[in-house]
């Protein structure tokens, strides 16, 4: 990715499935594929990444500490369903665990870093 973004930009697209029928698409069984034929899925954003450079030592020293999961997001978007509230307690604790042996640690960012 960083030698792609460093010469072209990149672009991905968001899409949902809005569930109109819980037996046929259950929150609780992420095994099910919700059929397209019941609701099709819809772009609900573009994503697009400019040319950039973000692999600098001071870019991947800053982020080593970071930890992203689905769940830094408002209330209204979180994910649903005991798989996703089973991937919430592991995602937590392997970051918890990988900042711990790497000597690294835990920070939210706030938007403001700087890098050359």
């Amino acid at each position: 990715m960083a030698q792609t973004l460093a010469r072209t930009p990149g672009q991905f697209d968001f899409g949902v499935q809005l569930q109109t029928d819980p037996h046929w698409m259950p929150i609780e069984n992420a095994a099910v594929i919700w059929p397209e034929r019941l609701s099709r899925t819809v772009t609900v954003a573009r994503l697009t990444l400019p040319v950039q450079r973000f692999d600098s030592p001071e870019q991947l020293a800053f982020v080593r500490n970071l930890s992203f999961h689905p769940w830094h997001c408002i209330a209204a978007h979180r994910p649903l369903g005991n798989q996703n509230r089973a991937r919430r307690a592991i995602y937590l604790k392997l970051s918890e665990l990988r900042q711990e042996l790497n000597c690294d640690a835990r920070i939210e960012p706030t938007g403001d870093e700087q890098f050359p």
